[in-house]
């Protein structure tokens, strides 16, 4: 593994507001490598909490597979568009620190596959449980959400795309994806990634996996041209919606209800 850590001092001349947009633009920019960029294994862009004593005001701190994947990362196109458009319009000074580092998990995301049904199972389980705690009289203790064949028809449909996210073979998160196409008289025509749902297990939460899974979706998204991505979130599900909330989506619709 390879440690690939830069600082950047933004130009002096730009207002605080110019400055809070550009720092915004870089994290978005350099984040959404993941999934895009072959060998970039993780993206941490540190943008605020900066102190007094500081004299650079935006960290990288990403993670490669090798020395070999930090050369293809400088050259890739997509990084290439981010540093000419996103970083060195507005910043005067860069400080790069480069070195090997332990080992970490072998991580990969991909589609699923039949040999997955047993991980992808066990993670329909812990959501059912959120939903049952939260909205008993909707959700059911126990029960499958999809049988086994249905969700092999998902796996098989390419407009319904379902991502894993595996460490060292063993999946520890999905995330269910639909193609979506409006069209008609009164809506503009575009089509839409509809998220239908995003796990990681329980029990590998708090190391950004979540953030993985969603960034390497949208890049699938705007690979696949869509105008948006959506998704909907429980009121019973506090954590999540500051989840997503977190990773720069806003709402678009309430859908309200009485109970009778």
């Amino acid at each position: 593994m390879v440690k690939h850590i830069i600082l950047w001092t933004l130009n002096p001349e730009l207002s605080d507001d110019q400055k809070k947009a550009v720092k915004a633009g870089i994290k978005e920019g350099l984040e959404g490598l993941v999934g895009k960029v072959p060998g970039l294994i993780d993206v941490k862009v540190q943008i605020d909490g900066r102190l007094a004593s500081s004299n650079a005001d935006v960290m990288l701190d990403s993670t490669l597979e090798s020395e070999e994947a930090l050369k293809a990362y400088a050259k890739h196109p997509a990084h290439v568009a981010v540093a000419d458009t996103k970083v060195r319009p507005y910043t005067i000074q860069r400080s790069c620190l480069d070195l090997k580092s332990e080992k970490t998990n072998n991580m990969n995301i991909r589609k699923a596959v039949s040999d997955d049904l047993e991980a992808v199972n066990s993670l329909l389980r812990q959501v059912l449980k959120v939903h049952h705690d939260g909205r008993p009289d909707l959700f059911c203790a126990e029960g499958k959400k999809y049988t086994d064949n249905e969700l092999l028809d998902i796996f098989s449909n390419p407009n319904t795309p379902v991502f894993v996210y595996e460490e060292d073979g063993t999946v520890l998160g999905y995330a269910f994806c639909a193609l979506l196409h409006q069209e008609s008289g009164s809506l503009m025509p575009l089509s839409t990634l509809y998220i239908d749902d995003i796990c990681v297990d329980e029990n590998a939460r708090g190391k950004h996996r979540g953030s993985k899974l969603f960034e390497y979706v949208k890049a699938f998204a705007r690979e696949k041209g869509c105008h948006n991505i959506t998704l909907h979130v429980w009121e019973c599900n506090p954590g999540a919606a500051a989840f997503y909330k977190a990773l720069g989506m806003s709402p678009q619709y309430t859908s309200m209800e009485m109970l009778l």
